[in-house]
């Protein structure tokens, strides 16, 4: 089976792949636009709230689709995953804030050496034991699709996880949203401007000064092209796998057993590296 695209007719998963590289190039637009505002307004909480709810409901609109408009699932997949890259921007901050609520770094001053530290160490236990229960929830969603997926047609037992998936997705969220307090922020600086155009100033003005620290400077490009690769590999491998691979047994039971493996080794990774 062959679909039209740009006036020619490829395989189904060179559409997926070609929908996963427009939505990753989005978000990289997204990230930056979106950052300024992340970093000095009062509103991270509701701009955390607005990319969750859109990303959730362009997920769950997936199972909408049919195969006329089989197209739709992938501009629907771009808009969820954009907007789920968008999330990072505005939840990664209340990181810091959440430390500081802490009593073990209450008791110390932040200005000194040793609460410093016990910032760092707040901040490295909540970021692994957060990111490990994330990687464990989403073994539990793949348990439940995984089982869909062997009592129903895979035509249809794809748009349902997915929708699914946004289900679980806006539930937890709701939760999450419900017990977070909006933080204080950084007010906005008085020569900012337009926010969007101020946090793409923001980044130009990082890459200039990039040769005052080479280093880190190369860990960031070096670091840019692991986490893309990884992302690469986790998301367009599955796609590899379904239609090339023959594993010479069940294809489902093949492909869950591939994509356990990350979350599972990830989840059991942190807590590891956070023992070491």
């Amino acid at each position: 089976m062959r679909v039209p695209f740009a006036g020619s007719e490829i395989d189904p998963s060179a559409f997926a792949s070609i929908a996963i590289s427009l939505s990753v190039l989005l978000q990289a637009v997204m990230f930056i636009s979106v950052g300024a505002m992340a970093d000095f307004s009062s509103n991270r909480k509701l701009a955390l709230q607005i990319t969750t709810y859109v990303g959730a409901i362009f997920c769950i609109l997936i199972v909408s689709t049919t195969r006329e408009t089989w197209w739709l699932g992938g501009l629907f997949g771009v808009v969820a995953n954009v907007f789920y890259g968008a999330t990072f921007v505005f939840y990664n901050p209340y990181l810091v804030d959440l430390a500081r609520g802490r009593k073990s770094v209450q008791q110390h001053d932040l200005r000194s050496h040793e609460g410093q530290l016990a910032l760092q160490e707040e901040m490295d236990f909540l970021s692994t034991r957060g990111f490990a229960w994330g990687y464990f929830g989403s073994l539990v969603m793949m348990a439940i699709a995984v089982g869909i997926a062997f009592v129903i047609p895979s035509e249809i037992a794809f748009p349902l996880n997915c929708a699914l998936a946004g289900i679980w997705w806006a539930a937890f969220a709701t939760y999450t949203f419900w017990t977070m307090r909006p933080r204080e922020a950084t007010p906005y600086p008085a020569d900012a401007g337009n926010v969007i155009l101020f946090s793409w100033r923001r980044t130009a003005v990082t890459i200039s000064r990039a040769a005052e620290l080479p280093s880190l400077f190369y860990f960031l490009v070096t670091w840019f092209v692991y986490s893309d690769g990884f992302s690469v590999v986790s998301s367009v491998g599955a796609l590899y796998a379904n239609t090339e691979v023959d594993f010479g047994f069940n294809k489902t039971l093949a492909l869950t057993s591939l994509l356990v493996v990350p979350p599972l080794f990830a989840g059991l990774g942190n807590y590891f590296f956070e023992w070491v």
